[in-house]
């Protein structure tokens, strides 16, 4: 209890939107414990009064279950009565199983082949303990969901397929009163709103983003992906890394142009000599901090958050030195 508490003080205010009179978007921080995994894993619950029921896009990890609970009862949900997983990555649906025990009605939309992890999540478990070792632990063990959970859809949900950061990757336009909201998951990137991660709420002119394009990338299939989040038309974009934006046409620009100079910057540093491995990693994120506007804030943000964003951001370039490895020249 007392570690849930700690936690629960580390994360941040509910962020609120009031789409219409009737449909409320609200993002629930949950913090695990982690250096600087605060303001990173952000689930949105979507309140249609309208249509009279309550849902969760994505549900977090299995460790972070109870303070989600908590936070939806501080704010007087009680019940959720569908949940729309984006993939089946533990930090975005880990905590399914949990979540389905303490709302009996609760049902799941999912893609589809990703189903079968969230039924038997034994595979998926010693792949995430072999790839993310500790990290997987403190995410915690995912428990079952029972099969007669997931559905197939949901009206006023429209699931657009998404590879790229994941295999089976969904991302969701919900239509709210003429408009549409869309939660692309991460086949957008990772984006950080101004004013909610830095301490002294001054910023650069161009936001935080970030690709999200760890090994084995391919990159064609992730710019096919963003181009199809691109064509919504969406009136909000709401990241679960982390963040709302009412400009979602420019965000989804400026990270088809990162991914762009992302690859580019690889080839350079490729061509060049500096060889496959870390260091290789290290002198494409030093040269891309320096060139990428997107990264400008890199430098600004608080420094456990800079710390984790490194490690992220190392990450996603291995996706990228592989993709670059592995093609040659036709990349």
């Amino acid at each position: 209890m007392e570690r849930n508490v700690a936690l629960k003080e580390r994360a941040a205010e509910p962020y609120a939107i009031e789409v219409s009179p009737d449909v409320t978007l609200t993002l629930l921080d949950l913090p695990v414990d982690m250096e600087g995994f605060h303001h990173f894993i952000g689930i949105w619950l979507i309140q249609d009064r309208h249509l009279g029921r309550t849902l969760l896009v994505d549900v977090g990890p299995a460790s972070a279950s109870p303070l989600l609970l908590e936070r939806l009862s501080d704010l007087g949900v009680r019940a959720v009565d569908f949940l729309l997983l984006t993939h089946v990555h533990i930090d975005h649906a880990g905590g399914v199983g949990h979540l389905a025990k303490a709302f009996p009605g609760l049902k799941v939309v999912a893609p589809e082949k990703g189903k079968r992890h969230l039924v038997d999540p034994s595979v998926l478990w010693e792949g995430s303990l072999k790839t993310l070792g500790k990290v997987a632990e403190i995410y915690g063990k995912m428990i079952p969901l029972p099969g007669d959970r997931l559905i197939e859809g949901l009206e006023g949900v429209t699931p657009i397929d998404t590879p790229g950061h994941a295999p089976y990757h969904n991302s969701y336009v919900y239509a709210a009163s003429g408009r549409k909201i869309l939660f692309p998951g991460e086949a957008a990137g990772v984006f950080l709103p101004k004013g909610l991660a830095y301490p002294d709420g001054t910023s650069t002119d161009f936001p935080y983003i970030r690709p999200a394009t760890p090994p084995k990338f391919f990159f064609d299939v992730t710019l096919e992906s963003l181009k199809k989040v691109e064509a919504v038309g969406a009136e909000w974009i709401c990241y679960p890394h982390f963040g709302p934006s009412h400009e979602p046409e420019t965000l989804l620009r400026l990270h088809e142009e990162q991914l762009f100079r992302f690859k580019d910057t690889t080839i350079h540093v490729v061509k060049e000599g500096a060889g496959e491995g870390e260091q290789a990693v290290e002198i494409i994120l030093l040269r891309l901090l320096e060139e990428d506007p997107l990264l400008s804030e890199f430098a600004r943000l608080p420094e456990d958050i800079r710390s984790r964003e490194r490690f992220f951001l190392q990450n996603s370039i291995r996706g990228f030195l592989d993709y670059v490895l592995r093609e040659g020249p036709k990349a």
